[in-house]
């Protein structure tokens, strides 16, 4: 089996050829494993790293209201969806 690569690698070469078995050896080395998680954090969002109450969100405070996704929007990107509504924003 040979391959052609997209661009041409610092020695020029173009072409990698290898086995049907090797190729596969290769492609199964990139597919994740099942149940396991493809993201994983370091450093201070490490799941019990010293730190990470400071940095990390925790429960949300209930005292303080929910904004609306429409005010939201309207502080976010400056658009007023409920102006187009045709109800008016009631």
């Amino acid at each position: 089996m040979a391959l052609q690569l997209k661009t041409p690698w610092a020695d020029g070469t173009d072409w990698i050829t290898m086995t049907p078995s090797t190729f596969l050896e290769r492609l199964c080395t990139l597919v994740p494993r099942p149940g396991k998680n493809s993201i994983l954090y370091t450093g201070v969002l490490a799941g019990h790293a010293k730190h990470r109450q400071d940095v990390v969100p925790g429960e949300r405070d209930d005292r303080r209201p929910r904004k609306s996704d429409c005010e939201l929007c309207k502080y976010g990107i400056g658009v007023d969806v409920l102006a187009a509504c045709p109800c008016g924003g009631g």
